[in-house]
Protein backbone atom coordinates (compact mmCIF):
# COMPACT_ATOMS: atom_id res chain seq x y z
CA UNK A 1 0.00 0.00 0.00
CA UNK A 2 1.43 2.92 -1.07
CA UNK A 3 0.76 6.86 0.63
CA UNK A 4 2.51 10.02 1.64
CA UNK A 5 3.32 8.05 4.52
CA UNK A 6 5.82 5.65 3.77
CA UNK A 7 5.51 2.32 1.62
CA UNK A 8 3.95 -0.38 3.64
CA UNK A 9 3.53 -4.34 3.88
CA UNK A 10 5.76 -4.65 1.58
CA UNK A 11 6.57 -8.79 1.32
CA UNK A 12 9.25 -9.80 -0.26
CA UNK A 13 9.99 -13.66 0.58
CA UNK A 14 11.69 -14.85 -1.66
CA UNK A 15 14.70 -12.74 -1.15
CA UNK A 16 15.11 -14.29 2.21
CA UNK A 17 15.35 -18.06 0.66
CA UNK A 18 18.92 -17.34 0.16
CA UNK A 19 19.80 -16.05 3.13
CA UNK A 20 18.18 -12.00 3.84
CA UNK A 21 19.21 -10.86 0.18
CA UNK A 22 20.01 -11.67 -3.93
CA UNK A 23 23.34 -10.30 -3.04
CA UNK A 24 24.39 -13.29 -1.17
CA UNK A 25 23.65 -15.90 -3.63
CA UNK A 26 24.77 -14.00 -6.73
CA UNK A 27 28.12 -13.59 -5.62
CA UNK A 28 28.25 -17.55 -5.75
CA UNK A 29 26.68 -17.71 -9.41
CA UNK A 30 28.98 -15.03 -10.62
CA UNK A 31 31.77 -17.28 -8.91
CA UNK A 32 30.38 -20.26 -10.81
CA UNK A 33 30.00 -19.05 -13.91
CA UNK A 34 33.53 -17.47 -13.91
CA UNK A 35 35.02 -21.11 -12.91
CA UNK A 36 32.34 -22.80 -15.65
CA UNK A 37 34.75 -21.89 -18.43
CA UNK A 38 37.95 -23.55 -17.39
CA UNK A 39 35.76 -27.04 -17.65
CA UNK A 40 35.74 -26.59 -21.48
CA UNK A 41 39.31 -25.33 -21.68
CA UNK A 42 41.59 -27.13 -24.23
CA UNK A 43 44.16 -27.38 -21.51
CA UNK A 44 41.66 -29.58 -19.37
CA UNK A 45 40.53 -31.61 -21.71
CA UNK A 46 39.58 -35.07 -20.62
CA UNK A 47 39.69 -34.04 -17.00
CA UNK A 48 37.01 -33.94 -14.82
CA UNK A 49 37.31 -29.67 -13.75
CA UNK A 50 33.50 -29.21 -14.85
CA UNK A 51 32.52 -31.21 -11.99
CA UNK A 52 33.15 -27.96 -10.00
CA UNK A 53 31.34 -25.75 -11.40
CA UNK A 54 28.09 -27.97 -11.88
CA UNK A 55 28.95 -29.32 -7.75
CA UNK A 56 28.24 -25.67 -7.23
CA UNK A 57 25.16 -25.21 -9.51
CA UNK A 58 23.59 -28.18 -7.70
CA UNK A 59 24.60 -26.87 -4.41
CA UNK A 60 23.20 -23.58 -5.31
CA UNK A 61 19.94 -25.18 -6.07
CA UNK A 62 19.45 -27.69 -2.61
CA UNK A 63 20.55 -24.21 -0.57
CA UNK A 64 17.82 -22.29 -2.48
CA UNK A 65 15.21 -25.07 -2.23
CA UNK A 66 15.99 -25.49 1.72
CA UNK A 67 15.04 -21.54 2.31
CA UNK A 68 11.63 -21.43 0.49
CA UNK A 69 11.19 -24.95 2.10
CA UNK A 70 12.02 -23.31 5.69
CA UNK A 71 10.30 -19.71 5.06
CA UNK A 72 7.13 -22.02 4.46
CA UNK A 73 7.13 -23.80 7.11
CA UNK A 74 7.97 -20.73 9.56
CA UNK A 75 4.88 -18.06 9.06
CA UNK A 76 5.88 -15.19 10.81
CA UNK A 77 4.46 -14.79 14.22
CA UNK A 78 3.82 -11.33 15.73
CA UNK A 79 2.71 -9.54 19.74
CA UNK A 80 -0.23 -7.95 18.75
CA UNK A 81 -0.23 -5.92 21.60
CA UNK A 82 2.65 -3.98 20.39
CA UNK A 83 3.01 -1.72 17.97
CA UNK A 84 6.26 -0.63 15.85
CA UNK A 85 6.54 2.66 14.62
CA UNK A 86 9.60 3.71 12.59
CA UNK A 87 9.57 7.62 11.50
CA UNK A 88 11.50 8.36 8.92
CA UNK A 89 12.09 11.99 8.00
CA UNK A 90 14.06 12.40 4.83
CA UNK A 91 16.16 15.40 5.87
CA UNK A 92 18.93 16.16 3.58
CA UNK A 93 22.33 15.93 4.67
CA UNK A 94 23.21 19.07 4.23
CA UNK A 95 20.24 20.79 6.54
CA UNK A 96 21.09 18.11 9.20
CA UNK A 97 23.19 20.00 10.91
CA UNK A 98 21.84 23.45 10.49
CA UNK A 99 21.79 25.18 14.27
CA UNK A 100 18.92 27.22 13.01
CA UNK A 101 16.88 24.07 11.72
CA UNK A 102 17.39 22.40 15.19
CA UNK A 103 14.11 22.56 15.99
CA UNK A 104 12.16 22.72 12.94
CA UNK A 105 13.60 18.96 12.59
CA UNK A 106 12.84 17.99 16.12
CA UNK A 107 9.26 19.59 15.69
CA UNK A 108 8.97 17.13 12.34
CA UNK A 109 9.97 14.06 13.81
CA UNK A 110 7.18 14.54 16.90
CA UNK A 111 4.56 15.76 14.08
CA UNK A 112 5.64 12.62 11.99
CA UNK A 113 5.53 10.34 15.28
CA UNK A 114 1.80 11.55 16.06
CA UNK A 115 0.54 11.23 12.68
CA UNK A 116 -0.93 8.29 12.54
CA UNK A 117 -3.93 7.07 14.92
CA UNK A 118 -2.76 5.28 18.13
CA UNK A 119 -2.81 1.80 17.65
CA UNK A 120 -4.50 -0.65 20.24
CA UNK A 121 -2.15 -2.20 23.24
CA UNK A 122 1.79 -0.54 23.61
CA UNK A 123 3.50 1.89 20.82
CA UNK A 124 7.47 1.65 20.39
CA UNK A 125 8.75 4.61 18.26
CA UNK A 126 12.27 4.58 16.67
CA UNK A 127 13.69 7.18 15.27
CA UNK A 128 17.08 7.37 13.10
CA UNK A 129 20.43 7.72 14.09
CA UNK A 130 21.00 11.23 15.42
CA UNK A 131 17.64 12.69 14.74
CA UNK A 132 18.20 14.78 17.85
CA UNK A 133 21.06 17.17 17.15
CA UNK A 134 21.35 19.08 20.34
CA UNK A 135 23.74 17.79 22.49
CA UNK A 136 22.29 18.32 25.81
CA UNK A 137 19.13 17.11 24.73
CA UNK A 138 18.95 14.28 27.76
CA UNK A 139 19.27 17.27 30.01
CA UNK A 140 16.50 19.43 28.39
CA UNK A 141 13.24 18.96 30.59
CA UNK A 142 11.18 20.85 27.65
CA UNK A 143 12.21 18.62 24.98
CA UNK A 144 11.44 15.59 26.99
CA UNK A 145 8.17 16.95 28.31
CA UNK A 146 7.83 16.97 24.46
CA UNK A 147 8.43 13.71 23.65
CA UNK A 148 6.48 12.30 26.91
CA UNK A 149 3.15 14.66 25.56
CA UNK A 150 3.54 12.50 22.02
CA UNK A 151 4.04 9.26 23.52
CA UNK A 152 0.97 7.39 24.86
CA UNK A 153 0.37 5.82 28.10
CA UNK A 154 3.00 2.86 28.63
CA UNK A 155 5.16 4.50 25.11
CA UNK A 156 8.75 4.23 24.38
CA UNK A 157 10.80 6.15 22.38
CA UNK A 158 14.15 5.33 20.66
CA UNK A 159 16.00 7.71 19.17
CA UNK A 160 19.18 8.83 18.42
CA UNK A 161 21.30 12.00 19.47
CA UNK A 162 24.33 13.12 19.82
CA UNK A 163 25.52 13.06 24.18
CA UNK A 164 27.82 15.26 25.71
CA UNK A 165 29.30 13.67 29.27
CA UNK A 166 31.42 16.07 31.46
CA UNK A 167 33.57 14.50 34.06
CA UNK A 168 36.35 16.37 36.51
CA UNK A 169 39.42 13.72 35.19
CA UNK A 170 38.27 13.26 30.98
CA UNK A 171 36.52 16.70 30.81
CA UNK A 172 34.22 16.61 28.18
CA UNK A 173 33.75 13.79 25.71
CA UNK A 174 30.79 13.15 23.08
CA UNK A 175 28.99 10.12 22.16
CA UNK A 176 26.98 8.76 19.19
CA UNK A 177 24.07 7.60 21.43
CA UNK A 178 20.85 5.92 21.20
CA UNK A 179 18.10 6.86 24.11
CA UNK A 180 15.19 5.77 25.59
CA UNK A 181 12.29 7.51 26.31
CA UNK A 182 9.07 7.28 28.40
CA UNK A 183 5.94 8.75 28.40
CA UNK A 184 6.66 9.81 31.88
CA UNK A 185 10.06 11.84 30.35
CA UNK A 186 12.15 9.38 32.08
CA UNK A 187 15.17 7.99 29.98
CA UNK A 188 15.21 3.97 31.18
CA UNK A 189 18.19 2.92 28.87
CA UNK A 190 20.88 4.84 26.69
CA UNK A 191 23.16 2.79 24.36
CA UNK A 192 26.28 4.28 22.91
CA UNK A 193 27.86 3.45 19.50
CA UNK A 194 31.42 1.55 20.26
CA UNK A 195 32.49 0.41 16.47
CA UNK A 196 33.36 4.11 15.30
CA UNK A 197 34.03 5.32 11.59
CA UNK A 198 37.69 6.41 11.46
CA UNK A 199 37.77 9.30 9.71
CA UNK A 200 34.30 9.93 9.96
CA UNK A 201 33.66 9.95 13.70
CA UNK A 202 37.03 9.99 15.06
CA UNK A 203 40.51 11.49 13.67
CA UNK A 204 42.98 9.03 14.07
CA UNK A 205 46.46 9.62 15.54
CA UNK A 206 45.16 13.29 15.78
CA UNK A 207 48.51 15.22 16.78
CA UNK A 208 50.07 13.97 13.68
CA UNK A 209 47.55 14.31 11.22
CA UNK A 210 46.09 17.09 12.22
CA UNK A 211 49.28 18.94 11.93
CA UNK A 212 49.56 17.52 8.37
CA UNK A 213 46.24 19.56 7.67
CA UNK A 214 43.73 16.28 7.20
CA UNK A 215 40.54 16.50 9.38
CA UNK A 216 37.32 14.18 9.65
CA UNK A 217 35.03 13.85 6.63
CA UNK A 218 32.18 14.72 8.93
CA UNK A 219 33.81 17.74 9.95
CA UNK A 220 34.22 19.32 13.45
CA UNK A 221 36.68 19.89 15.73
CA UNK A 222 36.12 17.31 18.74
CA UNK A 223 36.54 13.21 18.13
CA UNK A 224 33.53 11.17 18.86
CA UNK A 225 34.50 9.03 21.76
CA UNK A 226 34.11 5.01 22.50
CA UNK A 227 30.73 3.47 23.94
CA UNK A 228 31.89 0.17 26.43
CA UNK A 229 31.03 -2.28 23.83
CA UNK A 230 28.12 -4.01 22.81
CA UNK A 231 25.51 -4.40 25.33
CA UNK A 232 21.54 -4.93 25.85
CA UNK A 233 18.48 -2.71 26.77
CA UNK A 234 16.44 -4.03 29.34
CA UNK A 235 12.83 -2.16 29.19
CA UNK A 236 9.74 -3.57 30.99
CA UNK A 237 7.71 -5.11 28.82
CA UNK A 238 9.67 -5.62 25.63
CA UNK A 239 11.74 -7.63 24.80
CA UNK A 240 15.73 -7.30 25.19
CA UNK A 241 16.85 -5.07 23.15
CA UNK A 242 20.15 -5.36 21.43
CA UNK A 243 21.18 -1.47 19.72
CA UNK A 244 22.70 -1.14 16.90
CA UNK A 245 23.91 2.52 15.57
CA UNK A 246 25.06 3.12 11.73
CA UNK A 247 27.45 0.16 10.54
CA UNK A 248 27.90 -1.61 13.50
CA UNK A 249 25.15 -4.22 12.54
CA UNK A 250 27.63 -5.10 9.39
CA UNK A 251 29.75 -7.14 12.28
CA UNK A 252 28.37 -10.03 13.35
CA UNK A 253 29.94 -10.27 16.91
CA UNK A 254 28.45 -6.52 17.72
CA UNK A 255 25.16 -8.43 18.18
CA UNK A 256 25.64 -10.74 20.66
CA UNK A 257 25.96 -8.39 23.38
CA UNK A 258 27.18 -8.40 27.36
CA UNK A 259 23.83 -8.32 29.46
CA UNK A 260 21.83 -11.41 27.97
CA UNK A 261 20.37 -12.99 25.23
CA UNK A 262 18.70 -10.43 23.13
CA UNK A 263 15.35 -10.61 21.49
CA UNK A 264 15.37 -7.58 19.29
CA UNK A 265 17.75 -6.07 17.23
CA UNK A 266 17.41 -2.34 16.52
CA UNK A 267 19.66 -0.44 14.54
CA UNK A 268 19.30 3.59 13.75
CA UNK A 269 21.40 4.50 11.49
CA UNK A 270 22.11 7.97 8.91
CA UNK A 271 22.32 6.85 5.21
CA UNK A 272 22.00 10.48 3.85
CA UNK A 273 25.97 10.49 3.21
CA UNK A 274 25.36 7.89 0.41
CA UNK A 275 22.48 9.59 -1.38
CA UNK A 276 20.63 7.53 -3.69
CA UNK A 277 23.34 4.95 -4.20
CA UNK A 278 23.83 1.50 -4.32
CA UNK A 279 25.07 2.14 -0.29
CA UNK A 280 21.92 2.25 1.62
CA UNK A 281 20.94 -0.78 -0.39
CA UNK A 282 23.66 -2.79 0.99
CA UNK A 283 24.11 -1.82 4.44
CA UNK A 284 20.32 -2.93 4.30
CA UNK A 285 20.85 -6.15 3.21
CA UNK A 286 23.65 -6.62 5.51
CA UNK A 287 21.33 -5.87 8.65
CA UNK A 288 18.57 -8.24 7.24
CA UNK A 289 21.96 -11.17 7.41
CA UNK A 290 21.98 -10.20 11.13
CA UNK A 291 18.53 -10.70 11.60
CA UNK A 292 18.73 -14.66 9.83
CA UNK A 293 21.79 -15.46 11.67
CA UNK A 294 20.83 -14.82 14.80
CA UNK A 295 16.90 -15.80 14.45
CA UNK A 296 16.12 -12.19 15.63
CA UNK A 297 13.72 -9.84 14.43
CA UNK A 298 15.01 -6.54 13.34
CA UNK A 299 13.91 -2.80 13.64
CA UNK A 300 15.74 -0.34 11.46
CA UNK A 301 15.09 3.07 11.29
CA UNK A 302 17.57 5.35 8.74
CA UNK A 303 17.50 9.07 8.51
CA UNK A 304 16.87 8.55 4.83
CA UNK A 305 16.21 5.31 4.29
CA UNK A 306 15.73 2.59 4.05
CA UNK A 307 13.71 2.06 7.62
CA UNK A 308 12.00 -1.13 7.82
CA UNK A 309 10.44 -4.10 10.11
CA UNK A 310 12.41 -7.63 9.36
CA UNK A 311 11.09 -11.07 10.80
CA UNK A 312 13.87 -13.55 11.79
CA UNK A 313 14.28 -15.43 8.78
CA UNK A 314 14.43 -12.03 6.90
CA UNK A 315 11.59 -11.41 5.31
CA UNK A 316 10.85 -7.17 5.11
CA UNK A 317 7.05 -7.01 6.46
CA UNK A 318 7.23 -3.54 6.49
CA UNK A 319 9.08 -0.59 4.99
CA UNK A 320 10.02 3.25 3.48
CA UNK A 321 11.69 3.09 0.95
CA UNK A 322 14.98 5.03 0.30
CA UNK A 323 14.43 9.03 -0.15
CA UNK A 324 10.50 9.24 0.57
CA UNK A 325 9.31 10.93 4.31
CA UNK A 326 7.11 8.83 5.72
CA UNK A 327 6.16 6.42 8.97
CA UNK A 328 5.54 3.15 8.87
CA UNK A 329 3.44 1.07 12.12
CA UNK A 330 4.08 -2.67 12.23
CA UNK A 331 2.89 -5.35 14.95
CA UNK A 332 6.41 -6.44 16.36
CA UNK A 333 7.92 -10.02 15.29
CA UNK A 334 8.69 -12.30 17.62
CA UNK A 335 12.19 -14.28 17.30
CA UNK A 336 12.28 -17.73 16.65
CA UNK A 337 12.23 -20.77 19.01
CA UNK A 338 15.51 -21.76 19.89
CA UNK A 339 18.72 -20.63 18.64
CA UNK A 340 20.05 -20.45 15.11
CA UNK A 341 23.39 -22.54 14.41
CA UNK A 342 25.28 -19.40 13.82
CA UNK A 343 23.98 -17.83 17.11
CA UNK A 344 25.49 -21.46 18.61
CA UNK A 345 29.00 -21.63 17.29
CA UNK A 346 29.60 -18.47 15.62
CA UNK A 347 32.46 -18.16 13.06
CA UNK A 348 33.99 -21.73 14.20
CA UNK A 349 33.62 -23.58 11.13
CA UNK A 350 35.00 -20.75 8.78
CA UNK A 351 38.10 -20.45 10.89
CA UNK A 352 38.17 -24.48 10.45
CA UNK A 353 37.79 -24.35 6.86
CA UNK A 354 40.59 -21.72 6.54
CA UNK A 355 43.16 -23.82 8.39
CA UNK A 356 42.30 -26.87 7.43
CA UNK A 357 42.62 -25.22 3.31
CA UNK A 358 46.35 -23.87 4.60
CA UNK A 359 47.20 -27.44 5.96
CA UNK A 360 46.36 -28.92 2.72
CA UNK A 361 48.38 -26.80 1.05
CA UNK A 362 51.49 -26.81 3.31
CA UNK A 363 51.21 -30.64 2.44
CA UNK A 364 50.89 -30.45 -0.81
CA UNK A 365 53.73 -28.08 -1.48
CA UNK A 366 55.82 -30.43 0.75
CA UNK A 367 54.98 -33.12 -1.46
CA UNK A 368 56.19 -31.65 -4.36
CA UNK A 369 59.40 -30.26 -3.20
CA UNK A 370 59.95 -34.00 -1.91
CA UNK A 371 58.86 -35.49 -5.66
CA UNK A 372 60.98 -33.19 -6.92
CA UNK A 373 64.09 -33.75 -4.77
CA UNK A 374 63.82 -37.76 -5.41
CA UNK A 375 63.57 -37.49 -8.84
CA UNK A 376 66.35 -35.00 -9.54
CA UNK A 377 68.66 -36.76 -6.70
CA UNK A 378 67.87 -40.17 -6.80
CA UNK A 379 69.59 -42.91 -6.50
CA UNK A 380 71.65 -44.41 -9.82
CA UNK A 381 69.90 -47.76 -9.46
CA UNK A 382 69.77 -50.57 -12.33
Amino acid sequence: MESDLGHLDRLDPDDAAFGADRPLWLGILTMMLILAPLGFSPRFRGSRLWLYPALMLVLLIIWGGYGMWRLDQHPTKRDGTITVRLVQANIPQKQKWDRALRRSHFADYLALSDGLPPPEGRLLVVWPETAITDPFFDRSPGGRALVARMLPDDGILLAGSLRVETSPDAGQNAYNSLFAFDSKGGLPGVYDKHHLVPFGEYLPARGLLSALGLEKIAGGMFDISKGPGPQTLSIEGLPLISPLICYEVIFPGAVRPRGGEAGLLVNITNDAWFGMSSGPHQHFAQSRMRAVEQGLPLLRSAGTGISAVVDPLGRVLSEIRLGQRGVTDSALPLKLDGKTTYARIGDWPLWISLIGVVLLLMIRKNTRFTGFYYLKFKPNVP
